[in-house]
């Protein structure tokens, strides 16, 4: 007599079907289409050298999709353990690098244009040394070093210890990395320039936060389940894969998705009337920029006679529901995790308008912020 299927029979087949059928070659595909747009300088400032092996590893881990038996299931585990303090030191890579050098070519900016910024000033250590720790070749050398001695530590521990206390110290990799990268997260998130990223960022922290409690439970499952039956395997088989797919999905289809949104970027030509026109102000649109993300100047005579210059960057919006060169007078828009961009144009008194914002330090560091993130996320510089 035939044995009858469980619920967890059927959630492992399905789950599986799922994986191999949907899942897998759509991000197969989003893989593919990465790759090609690896040179894209909208794709450039996320440093896609480091973010390629990280989706590699997503889709190396994803593979293994099959538990036939505890035992498989236990060793599992620990591979995708070791799987997750790669990617999550991958992903601090990725964060330093972007990190320091946003950091490197707003101080080399202010060093060579502003006067306060003298020779005598001692700058940070890793501006000071930004060709080593600002080389990936380097920092990915040493990050391999690090992940080796710490699956070696784990290693180690399972064939003298005990398979617990192995798993013990991966868990306990994967808490600490990933409370530096909540960190480090939160730093970027705090330089407003870095708005792209920050996004980005913010979903993948998400996901990896709920890989975390995922495997803590698997850890308790594992270690005080004894009989593991087909429901508890679909559980080993399914839950670890959910969260990786989401950081998959999120660094390929939705980073892609932003760079179409760029590429729309609504082009301002010169000599064309602006909508923000009305009866008290005469706007004059003079674009000194030919790509579709340009620098705008403007200038408007105001009721009371007074001439006011403003420096725009025509930036791309991150939801379509909003104009790609909308701004905000004085304020702030916001994205859908309600974070706020900058400000996208700056308010000065002025005749000339540029020559007057190389004059003044306050509105020059407000336009190089500006500049910097314009040509970092352009991959320009």
């Amino acid at each position: 007599m035939s044995k009858e299927w469980s619920l967890g029979d059927i959630l492992c087949i399905s789950w599986t079907g799922l994986s191999w059928c949907v899942l897998f070659p759509l991000a197969l595909r989003e893989l593919r289409r990465y790759w090609q747009q690896r040179y894209d300088t909208f794709i450039q400032g996320r440093f896609p050298g480091l973010t390629i092996p990280i989706l590699i590893t997503l889709l190396f881990l994803n593979i293994k999709v099959f538990v036939a038996a505890k035992i498989i299931s236990m060793v599992r585990i620990s591979l995708e353990l070791t799987c997750m303090v790669t990617v999550e030191f991958l992903l601090l890579l990725r964060c330093w690098h972007i990190y320091s050098k946003y950091q490197y070519l707003k101080f080399e900016a202010n060093r060579l244009w502003l006067t306060e910024y003298t020779d005598v000033e001692t700058p940070p250590f890793f501006i000071e040394k930004y060709d080593f720790v600002g080389n990936v070749g380097v920092t990915i050398r040493i990050t391999t070093v690090v992940i080796i001695l710490i699956s070696s530590i784990s290693i180690t521990l399972d064939v003298f210890v005990g398979l617990f206390y192995a798993r013990l110290v991966l868990l306990i990799t994967t808490g600490v990395s990933g409370s530096i990268l909540l960190l480090s997260m939160r730093k970027i998130s705090q330089m407003r320039d870095l708005i792209y990223i920050r996004e980005e960022l913010f979903l993948g922290v998400l996901c990896m936060i709920v890989a975390t409690v995922i495997y803590g439970l698997l850890f308790i499952l594992h270690n005080f389940v004894r009989e593991m039956n087909s429901l508890n395997l679909f559980f080993v088989t399914a839950l670890p894969s959910l969260p990786y797919y989401g950081l998959f999905f999120v660094s390929s289809w939705w980073v892609l998705y932003q760079q179409r949104l760029m590429s729309q970027t609504i082009m301002v030509l010169p000599n064309v009337r602006d909508p923000r026109q009305s009866k008290d102000n005469i706007i004059t649109i003079d674009t000194f920029s030919v790509s579709k993300n340009q620098v705008i100047s403007t200038s408007t005579n105001s009721k009371n006679g007074k001439r006011m210059s403003r420096i725009e960057l025509a930036i791309n919006a991150i939801s379509p529901s909003h104009s790609a060169n909308k701004t905000v007078n004085g304020s702030a828009s916001n994205n859908f995790l309600k974070l706020s961009f900058r400000p996208h144009e700056i308010n000065f008194t002025s005749n000339i308008g540029m020559f007057d914002v190389l004059k003044d330090t306050d509105a020059f560091k407000a336009f190089m912020e500006h500049l910097l993130k314009f040509c970092f996320f352009l991959g320009a510089i």
